[in-house]
């Protein structure tokens, strides 16, 4: 899987992000971050594998090819 959602908690800082999601699609992966982020309690972050980095920015040409 290329793209991972990882999820941990604002109020457990000790608290390492855990896997929650895994897809090929940066969409899906894009989709399930912005529900867990609704709620302010979480702490969501997308890794793109294939480059070993967060996605920061999902509509730059490099997480898309």
């Amino acid at each position: 899987m290329r793209f991972t959602v990882l999820v941990g908690k604002t109020f457990d800082p000790a608290m390492e992000p855990a896997v929650f999601f895994e897809t090929d699609d940066l969409e899906g992966a894009r989709a399930v971050a912005m529900r867990m982020a609704f709620d302010e309690r979480n702490q969501v972050q997308v890794w793109d594998t294939k480059y070993d980095e967060p996605v920061a920015d999902f509509e730059s040409p490099r997480h898309r090819d």
